[in-house]
């Protein structure tokens, strides 16, 4: 219930900053009797794209610039893909445990390579840090703070309250290029109070 409520408002602040934002396009699902079919709009309000509705089943960020974040039928997780519905790549998932997608803070997104790390991408799509770290948060301040020598450990728990928690041994933090500037035996709390990152840990 308390994690359920906290996903609820962190879901309602994220929904409620991204709408301040100006963007070209708009994601408008057309489709009846609970089919998914989605067209992408400009700021006119005309018709630029209609999506192979085989492909999509949701998108929790409606409005974007560059690149839009779909679950993709066949693929894991969120997926970012272009206005030519070309494939870049697999969005983080933010939320432990609750599927909600990464998105843009100080130009930097959270993406997953095939390793099953994570890097960044730019607000073009570029992707600017490789994905190599094992768990990493949001940029804050030019500084995104990573753990590593992780190891994942369940709660034993099985079905749908079954979850994992990652223990790390060592913290670290990059700048926007990847570059590490400190990776020490160190709580993520003194990190952060050292740095004065005040940016969310998912």
């Amino acid at each position: 219930m308390i994690r359920t409520l906290i996903f609820l408002l962190f879901s309602f602040h994220t929904i409620s900053t991204l709408a301040q934002k100006v963007y070209k396009y708009e994601i408008v699902d057309i489709g009846e009797k609970g089919e998914y079919v989605y067209v992408i709009l400009n700021q006119d309000r005309d018709t630029v794209k209609k999506l192979n509705p085989d492909n999509y089943i949701v998108t929790l960020q409606p409005k974007f610039n560059e690149f839009a974040i779909f679950s993709i039928k066949g693929k894991k997780g969120w997926s970012a893909i272009d206005l030519q519905e070309n494939y870049l790549f697999q969005v983080y998932n933010r939320l432990p445990n609750e599927s909600f997608p990464d998105y843009l803070i100080e130009d930097r997104i959270r993406i997953v390579g095939e390793n099953g790390l994570i890097g960044f991408a730019d607000s073009s799509g570029k992707i600017i840090i490789e994905p190599k770290f094992e768990s990493v948060s949001e940029f804050n301040n030019g500084f995104a703070i990573f753990e590593s020598d992780c190891e994942k450990v369940h709660n034993n728990q099985e079905g749908e309250h079954s979850a994992y928690t990652l223990e790390c041994e060592k913290v670290g933090y990059i700048d926007k290029d990847g570059k590490i500037l400190s990776l020490e035996n160190i709580s993520f709390e003194k990190l952060k109070r050292r740095i004065n990152w005040n940016g969310n840990q998912w």
